[in-house]
């Protein structure tokens, strides 16, 4: 039997976070607060994290306590719900998480052997895979 495909886990494999995540989630965090701000939600961004620290070790805290695996869509909702803010349009918590992401992005980057090796196992013939617990649009 041949091996025809090859997948990938994305994070920490084909790329890497460059600076420590700490001061990149309070960076985040104060983006996606600024957006429900911006829309009306009077969250006030000391009382955001005196309660839950960032959002994103929030969300790995309830994932590690019972093991589900939410969007970050769905955590976002549940935390915010939580904090008595139930309808908040959907539009709003994808724009506050659009605007959390554009700074997390920025600290991904490529591994140095990543797009030789996947170019490489292409012109192989390999068909290849990305596998991914990435939170968001899953």
């Amino acid at each position: 039997m041949s091996l025809e495909v090859v997948f990938f886990d994305l994070g920490s494999t084909l790329i890497y976070a460059k600076d420590p995540w700490p001061p990149v989630f309070v960076r985040a965090d104060q983006e996606l607060v600024k957006v429900l701000q911006r829309a009306g939600i009077p969250i006030d961004s000391q009382t955001f994290y005196d309660d839950f620290g960032t959002f994103i070790d929030a969300y790995y805290a309830q994932r590690s306590e019972d093991h589900v695996e939410r969007t970050s869509f769905a955590a976002l909702h549940g935390l915010l719900t939580g904090k008595g803010y139930a309808h908040v349009p959907q539009p709003v918590l994808r724009a506050a998480l659009d605007a959390m992401y554009s700074v997390t992005r920025g600290n991904w980057y490529a591994e140095d052997d990543a797009i030789p090796t996947l170019t490489t196992l292409k012109a192989q013939g390999y068909r290849l895979g990305m596998i991914s617990n990435a939170s968001d649009d899953a």
